[in-house]
């Protein structure tokens, strides 16, 4: 027996919907119980049955389960597979494609089975959840899912790719519908996870997300185990990004690898770029810095942008990358009259004070008074010279 306990994929955005819908399930389950089984009351006025195939009852049974074990184990599997389908989808088109799938994992049992047990109810969630499983399989095909595994004297732990995991149960559920297709009786409705599980593939091609390779899902799961980028090469954070072009932090971490590695492309350039407005603004302004400095070309960014983390450098103490910027953004073509006084009085303080360079500090001032004697700065750097004159 196979039993996946714990998906190498992360999700790549808030699970908003996963969580309500795990959030309802439960709260209807609650509502609906005598304490540990569904009210019988509930089951067959709420429950979908043949003689009962409509638009209320499709929706209210896959919000109903009959017991804990049935809640519990669906649950788990929404959290399971719901996080990684959610996170790339985003809610809308992840509810659309859960709730497609209930739809049809529904109407083909009714179609093949249902509709000659009028009075037989069928409930539960699986066959949507089954659905996200499609999902999950059309683009996270090589995704690694920790599974637990155990057959008599055999047990053990590995790391199965979605493909397998979808294999397995869609295997099982096949084979069980071959095998109870003449019976009338209750149990699990395999018929409903098939046609979920398909209508959930199906839905998802039409969104056309993007589909993981087999190296992007290495590197997720190898991500997933170290929780460090660093130990990452060049080639598998090219993959992560790829599969999550949003993640600045990836981004900046394959800069700095490409350039240790010697292997700088226009892909990883324009990715970097693409990327600048958000990774100045964040949480690691000296490793854009480095990055930029190694990469830059004039249009890469706004001289004012180059400016802005320059700022941020010196609140960081780093005054020696500081000035390298703000001398980036001088030289740079679509500098403005403006953008060039403050990089020559922000580099004149740096070398008054921290990087103790007096010479290069009245430079830069002398420069301001006589390139911009009318300046915003002017006047400031008067006051400077003439304090350094005292000092001197």
């Amino acid at each position: 027996m196979f039993l996946p306990y714990r998906s190498k994929n992360p999700p790549e955005s808030l699970p908003f919907g996963t969580l309500i819908l795990i959030f309802f399930n439960v709260l209807f389950f609650a509502l609906t119980t005598d304490g540990w089984s569904i009210k019988k009351t509930v089951l067959m006025d709420w429950g979908l049955k043949g003689s009962d195939f409509d638009f209320v009852h499709i929706m209210s049974s896959m919000f109903l389960h009959g017991d804990w074990i049935h809640l519990l184990g669906n649950m788990f599997f929404l959290y399971l597979l719901g996080f990684a389908v959610e996170g790339r989808l985003r809610t809308f088109k992840f509810l659309a494609i859960y709730f497609t799938a209930g739809f049809v994992g529904d109407a083909l049992f009714h179609v093949l089975k249902g509709r000659f047990m009028p009075d037989m109810p069928s409930i539960g969630a699986s066959g949507a959840i089954m659905g996200v499983m499609g999902a999950a399989l059309w683009m996270f095909p090589y995704g690694k899912v920790t599974t637990v595994y155990w057959f008599w004297f055999w047990r053990g732990v590995f790391d199965c790719p979605m493909w397998g995991i979808a294999l397995y149960f869609l295997g099982f559920d096949f084979l069980n519908a071959l095998l109870t297709a003449s019976s009338k009786g209750g149990g699990v409705n395999n018929l409903a996870h098939l046609g979920g599980a398909l209508g959930g593939l199906l839905a998802t091609m039409v969104f056309r997300p993007r589909r993981d390779t087999l190296e992007a899902s290495d590197a997720k799961a190898m991500l997933h185990d170290t929780k460090d980028l660093g130990v990452l090469n060049s080639r598998e954070l090219r993959e992560l990004h790829k599969a999550n072009p949003a993640e600045e932090e990836t981004v900046l971490h394959w800069v700095h690898k490409s350039i240790r590695e010697n292997r700088m492309d226009d892909e990883c350039k324009a990715a970097f770029q693409k990327a600048l407005p958000k990774l100045i603004a964040g949480r690691a302004p000296a490793s854009t810095a480095q990055a930029l400095l190694h990469v830059y070309a004039p249009g890469m960014c706004r001289p004012a942008d180059l400016i802005a983390l320059a700022q941020r450098l010196e609140r960081e103490n780093e005054p020696h990358i500081a000035v390298s910027l703000y001398e980036r953004a001088y030289g740079d073509p679509h500098a403005t009259p403006a953008d060039h006084e403050a990089c020559l009085f922000r580099v004149g303080l740096l070398c008054e004070g921290p990087l103790r360079n007096p010479a290069r500090a009245m430079q830069c001032y002398e420069m301001i008074l006589k390139s911009f004697p009318m300046g915003s700065f002017a006047a400031m750097a008067s006051t400077r010279l003439k304090g350094m004159a005292v000092k001197g």
